[in-house]
């Protein structure tokens, strides 16, 4: 297991939750890479609060 921070919906940083998700297995010609730390952008901020449009089909 690792964690992974989801969007639930649109809106400000109280839409992001943090979660348990399995690690996927690499399949043929994949490799799998550790990564400790990952960055989030202001165009992340803008996407998950909507503010290109508000589509829920686009959230996991």
């Amino acid at each position: 297991m690792t964690k992974a921070v989801v969007a639930t919906g649109f809106g400000g940083p109280d839409v992001l939750s943090v979660v348990d998700v399995d690690v996927p297995e690499p399949q043929a010609g994949e490799v799998a890479i550790e990564v400790r730390a990952a960055g989030i952008n202001p165009i992340d901020y803008k996407l998950y609060s909507g503010a290109f449009g508000a589509d829920e089909s686009q959230l996991p």
